[in-house]
């Protein structure tokens, strides 16, 4: 493929310059000979048949586009859905890859904070919020819509590094039916009950995975540190993150009257806010995000959750 060809494919898909070079792993010579052909604004003009097409979308190749009248267009999707469609969709194809080329998309963009962190920072309504589950099964019970999805952990799925059973862990519920093109009308979630998403969010709660309310509250990540990129190889953006990007309105209240040094809490803490120092269990405030996840494994109820002064 000629230079400039690739350039445009890769403009149309808006794929950074930092994995341009992994174009072809991407996308496969039938999805490049279509994205090839589109016009200046990324539309399908050539006539396809609509089969096709359709298998585009469903791979996050293309989007949808309704017009008047009910017409749809087809349109170059943005390489970020063509990722979360590939390991979703096309698992066995993304994992048949070479290591080096799954390592180097997830280093450089899918896991980067430098991409995705930035531009969220201190940002009105662009913050998450970390929340014990009894704050999560109250807005989940008192949600406002009908629309409920479990979702595959896509952290998870890019990294394939936890043994966690993350299958069916994040959980959506806009207050209307998915757009067409997120991956929610796409088809990549499941869609369920209310009954059937709070006994997953219960179900997280006893993996020991972190539940964190999206910037529009309309769905709950549920992760650990070794797979989040909220959590995980945040570098510079660590002492930011907390409270700049992800608030943190809780905080554990330890008994040490209570606590007998068993340990549990400190394997179940996930941001090393509890360990053990001199045989005792010291807890460390100021890296504690109110997960209260270590609560579950404490047999004699020394954890506490509460709200932060």
């Amino acid at each position: 493929m000629r230079d400039v060809d690739r350039k445009k494919i890769c403009d149309k898909v808006q794929m950074p310059e930092n994995i341009r070079e992994f174009l072809e792993y991407i996308y496969t010579p039938f999805d490049l000979g279509i994205l090839g052909s589109l016009d200046e604004d990324g539309y399908v003009v050539k006539e396809y048949r609509r089969s096709w097409l359709e298998h585009l979308y469903d791979r996050g190749v293309l989007d949808k586009i309704i017009c008047d009248g009910g017409k749809v267009r087809y349109k170059a999707a943005h390489i970020a859905m063509r990722l979360e469609c590939f390991i979703v969709v096309e698992k066995a194809y993304w994992i048949s890859l070479p290591e080096d080329v799954r390592r180097e998309i997830n280093d450089r963009y899918i896991m980067n904070p430098d991409i995705w962190i930035p531009g969220r920072l201190g940002q009105p309504g662009k913050t998450e919020v970390v929340y014990p589950i009894e704050e999560c099964l109250k807005i989940l019970e008192h949600a406002d819509t009908s629309y409920f999805y479990l979702a595959q952990c896509n952290c998870n799925n890019y990294l394939m590094n936890c043994e966690k059973d993350k299958y069916r862990v994040c959980i959506h519920f806009p207050a209307s039916a998915p757009d067409i093109n997120s991956p929610d009308g796409r088809g990549l979630s499941e869609r369920v009950t209310r009954e059937e998403a709070i006994e997953a969010l219960k179900y997280t709660e006893r993996q020991g995975l972190v539940h964190k309310a999206g910037a529009e509250r309309e769905n709950f990540c549920n992760c650990c540190s070794c797979c989040c990129i909220h959590h995980h190889n945040t570098g510079k953006y660590r002492d930011k993150l907390k409270n700049g990007f992800i608030e943190t309105p809780y905080i554990i209240d330890l008994d040490m009257k209570k606590c007998k040094n068993c340990g549990a809490c400190t394997k179940r803490c996930p941001f090393g806010a509890l360990y053990f120092s001199g045989g005792k269990v010291v807890f460390h405030p100021e890296e504690c995000w109110g997960c209260g996840v270590c609560r579950m494994v404490c047999p004699e109820k020394a954890l506490q959750i509460k709200k932060r002064m």
